[in-house]
């Protein structure tokens, strides 16, 4: 497009496509967001202690100055926004998976020292089906919204996990000075669920990574792939079989020996070696498919 173009065209796209895109967006009743749990860890113990102490309005005072620290950060700026608290928890959604962890790394960082507060937080990144009353998103549905919950499950309080959407997006956008990532691996909070693969950012000047989660550790396979000894032998044994069969035909056409006496002095070795052959490329394919699955 030519130069002189250039502005025009950007200034077409600001007011109008911009704006269709905005209309288009609101019509819809599914995003794709950055799914956003924290959890005060030990919440029901504190709250025992708290009462016992103090009293009820105490904790209550406790679990609100939670919520205030955790929205300030999430919301300045319009980074995120909150759609709901979980009583012991809020749960937000960004629509940057960068941001998204910048802001977790800082809330981190601001309740490290506080002497109640500790959370442990979890992300996650996917189509979501968004509620909303009176214009405001009020509530979430969708697998993404358990992941998240999951992930936060699976951490220690002043931690942070997210799964590889989430990693996936956010490594190449926040600086390596900010942001250490720790890969956990495949893990699973019951046996009956489905294992995440789940990475932990946190500042190296502020924390260090957990050694392991809270959870089920699922090893995964490794990357089996068939050895080279595996491909000569498959490939000498195609060779002798094709020569086998060609020496065979020749044979017989050179009248050396007759179709019926072919059948019965060689027809059990070839047969052999094609069931031999069969079987070795089965169990390349069976090595191939393994390696792309985990347990």
């Amino acid at each position: 497009m030519p130069a002189e173009y250039l502005d025009d065209f950007k200034t077409v796209l600001e007011d109008v496509d911009l704006l269709k895109v905005e209309e288009f967006s609101k019509a819809k009743r599914t995003s794709v967001l950055v799914v956003f749990f924290d959890d005060m860890q030990g919440s029901t113990t504190l709250k025992q202690q708290i009462t016992e102490e103090f009293d009820e309005e105490a904790f209550q005072n406790i679990r609100r100055e939670h919520d205030a620290i955790i929205t300030e950060i999430i919301t300045r700026d319009m980074a995120g926004q909150i759609v709901k608290s979980t009583g012991d928890g809020v749960l937000a959604v960004f629509s940057e998976p960068s941001t998204a962890v910048e802001r977790c790394i800082e809330i981190q960082a601001r309740l490290k020292e506080h002497s109640r507060i500790r959370v442990r937080i979890g992300l996650d990144m996917g189509q979501v089906r968004v509620e909303k009353a009176g214009g405001v998103q009020s509530d979430l549905f969708g697998r993404h919204v358990d992941w998240a919950a999951r992930a936060t499950s699976m951490a220690e309080a002043g931690h942070i996990l997210v799964t590889r959407s989430v990693f996936v997006d956010a490594f190449g956008w926040i600086p390596k000075s900010i942001v250490v990532w720790k890969e956990h691996g495949f893990y699973q909070k019951r046996e009956s669920e489905a294992a995440l693969e789940l990475f932990e950012p946190y500042d190296s000047r502020v924390s260090k990574p957990m050694a392991r989660l809270v959870g089920i550790q699922k090893a995964e396979m490794k990357q089996s792939k068939p050895d080279f000894m595996t491909f000569m032998i498959t490939g000498t044994a195609c060779l002798c079989l094709l020569i086998l069969t060609l020496g065979a035909v020749l044979a017989v056409a050179n009248g050396v020996i007759s179709v019926g006496a072919l059948g019965t002095t060689a027809g059990i070795p070839i047969g052999g070696g094609f069931l031999g052959l069969a079987s070795m490329f089965y169990r390349l394919l069976t090595i191939s498919s393994s390696a792309r699955r985990t347990q």
